[in-house]
């Protein structure tokens, strides 16, 4: 029987790239708990990067995206999968399902299935005692290197 790595920290916050570089090393543990920010890079089951979180071993699960609903429900359903695979597990299904999304109906229907999978923040409500935006902008010489560079530019031909 194979041993678990033995792990000596609570969080680990990594890059997407770093998740699949170090996917032998990572895969091998039991993760409580795994957060993908910008998780459109999941709407595609065919993706390096959903493969590769797919064969890690987690018992709970957080996306965060702006945009579940971007494009298509098929974007949507790779999410959804990913999440609850055990539920979501039927994409032809789910697309015929909600084949005409622009009935009424359908819409209440599709909000009634992703009520427990999402919590929506408009940044109104989340940013309430945010102070105002500022910009400040310094501007600076460029540097002789910077100066010749720009001057005579730089061509790569390959």
């Amino acid at each position: 029987m194979k041993r678990e790595a033995q792990v000596k920290f609570h969080v680990l916050l990594t890059s997407y790239e770093l998740v699949t570089i170090d996917q032998a090393a990572l895969a091998s543990i039991r993760w409580a708990c795994l957060v993908v920010d910008e998780a459109h890079r999941l709407k595609n089951n065919q993706s390096k990067f959903f493969r590769v979180l797919n064969g890690y071993k987690i018992d709970h699960k957080l996306l965060l995206t702006g945009t579940p609903l971007q494009n298509n429900l098929e974007e949507l359903f790779h999410l959804l999968n990913f999440l609850t695979p055990e539920r979501f597990n039927n994409l032809e299904g789910f697309l015929e399902e909600f084949a005409d999304i622009s009935k009424e109906d359908q819409i209440k229907k599709l909000h009634d299935l992703l009520g427990p999978h999402m919590l929506r923040r408009l940044k109104a409500d989340v940013f309430k005692n945010m102070p105002a935006k500022t910009e400040l902008i310094v501007r600076v010489e460029l540097s002789p290197m910077q100066k010749y560079g720009a001057t005579f530019g730089v061509v790569v031909v390959s």
